[in-house]
């Protein structure tokens, strides 16, 4: 598809959703609108912390671990272009992150992490005790070691979300909220369009970007599941904290981000609970032990918010992105697990080239949808 000659359909309005619209707008491939069941950017994508820790959480040099740097250093340029485009500052912060030990045994493990992480090209540095107690001065006296990762930050979530459905918007992408889809519409293996509950919207692609829901609209032209799981996740936030930590900070138990606004997110719980997105008490209660553990003087604060979103984990762990076999002009970019956030920007860069240009080179995507794992559609 090239030029700006037809139209394609996007579904769902998280981060993935968006950043795809501005992208496949912002190349002039074709008309973009998208539809979102419910309000944009609040599912999954609110209740993120928006971490970029590639490195902290790399175990081998596989195709995920290189997509999710790739995609972190993204961001330095996508930041501002977002900025320049909406005058929405989305707070990216390179300040790095810190993965921190609480006991003897746990130190010990990190220094292999390290170890191994430094063979393959990581760039991190383990810290002793007093190292890590005068690199972060919020830390506990209990720690015992970190691991420091300076490629690694955070961006703002929220503010990413409100930069991209301006910047999409500026790129002419029509955008429409409460428009739940009941089905796909497909005709000879060719898609065509969907169906709302009040309309039909053709479109000549269609890219669904449903996160934990799309396995139910595949279902609709008897695709085979892709094998997702809505795994939900809680988090919570303290307000005005005056002893924010310096860095994104990673422990056992849970995470610590710090806002400019003077927020600290800590997160984050993940259960396997099906569609249910309730804030429970008691795990938001063992985020703040957890947090407790790191940061003894969040005593003295209060919760401000808890949240929970419901994370599109596939089957395998890895994200699914690009055309459906047996369908033509039919995509797919959910199972990001964790990882939306950071990884908006490369699969927004991945779905525009393979609707722009069939021949895009498989080598470029080692996410494409499986030909053994999807059935033929009707």
């Amino acid at each position: 598809m090239t030029g700006k000659s037809g139209k394609i359909l996007i579904i769902g309005a998280g981060v993935i959703g968006l950043a795809t619209a501005r992208e496949i707008a912002k190349r002039k491939i074709a008309e973009v609108t998208v539809v979102e069941r419910g309000q944009i950017g609040r599912e999954a994508s609110f209740a993120a912390a928006g971490m970029l820790t590639p490195n902290l959480e790399c175990s081998a040099e596989d195709e995920f671990y290189l997509a999710c740097r790739d995609s972190n250093r993204m961001f330095d340029s996508l930041s501002v272009e977002l900025l320049d485009e909406t005058g929405v500052d989305i707070d990216l912060a390179r300040t790095g992150a810190l993965a921190v030990a609480t006991n003897t045994a746990e130190a010990e493990q990190a220094i292999k992490t390290v170890e191994g992480q430094i063979r393959i090209g990581v760039q991190v540095t383990f810290l002793s005790t007093k190292d890590a107690r005068r690199f972060e001065p919020s830390l506990s006296d209990s720690i015992v070691g970190a691991a420091f990762y300076p490629e690694d930050g955070q961006v703002d979530n929220r503010r990413l979300i409100a930069a991209l459905f301006k910047s999409a918007k500026k790129y002419g992408v029509k955008i429409r909220e409460k428009t739940e889809i009941a089905s796909l519409i497909v005709e000879k293996k060719k898609i065509r369009g969907a169906r709302a509950r009040s309309e039909t919207i053709m479109a000549d692609a269609v890219v669904v970007a449903a996160g934990a829901w799309t396995d139910r609209l595949l279902a609709t032209i008897n695709i085979a599941p892709l094998g997702l799981r809505p795994i939900r996740g809680q988090i919570l936030a303290y307000l005005d904290c005056r002893v924010l930590p310096k860095h994104v900070v990673v422990g056992r138990r849970c995470y610590a981000v710090p806002r400019v606004d003077g927020r600290l997110l800590i997160g984050a719980t993940s259960e396997d609970a099906g569609f249910c997105k309730q804030v429970l008490p008691e795990s938001l209660n063992e985020l703040r032990i957890a947090a407790l553990e790191i940061f003894p003087w969040l005593e003295r604060f209060n919760l401000c918010e808890a949240v929970a979103g419901l994370r599109p984990y596939c089957a395998g762990g890895n994200p699914v992105i690009g055309e459906i076999p047996s369908v033509k002009g039919l995509f797919v970019a959910t199972g990001h697990y964790r990882n939306g956030i950071l990884l908006s920007p490369l699969t927004a860069a991945i779905l525009a080239s393979e609707i722009a240009d069939s021949s895009f080179e498989s080598g470029r995507n080692p996410f494409r949808p499986s030909l053994t794992t999807l059935a033929s559609a009707s």
